[in-house]
């Protein structure tokens, strides 16, 4: 939270300058009650909609992996850098893998200790 207070909070993400996740719920894999708490077991879609077999990829029912990488695009696409924050000293396993969506777009990736 302090990374989202320090860069603006409500009033950036208001004007489209900030975007943070943190604060939003996630669907891991909406429409299928068996997996709606395993997001890490499935295998990855990589954010990409024609390949995630969960959702109808609008709204709610989107899965975390789709939402997360289209968010990151349009901030790339408006020359927008993609800044995490590390909680424990390193990367968790979704954190590596929006890592490697940034390079694979071309987004510049920064780290920030929470």
């Amino acid at each position: 939270q302090r990374a989202y207070h320090v860069l603006g909070g409500r009033e950036a993400e208001e004007q489209g300058r900030l975007w943070y996740p943190s604060r939003r719920a996630k669907h891991w894999h909406p429409g299928n009650a068996e997996l709606a708490d395993q997001g890490g077991l499935y295998p990855s879609c990589d954010g990409c909609p024609n390949r995630c077999p969960f959702g109808h990829h609008t709204g709610i029912d989107m899965c975390w992996r789709v939402s997360f990488r289209r968010k990151m695009r349009e901030f790339r696409d408006r020359n927008g850098i993609f800044l995490q924050v590390l909680d424990g000293g390193s990367l968790g396993d979704g954190q590596r893998e929006e890592a490697n969506w940034a390079r694979e777009d071309g987004m510049i990736c920064l780290h920030m200790a929470g």
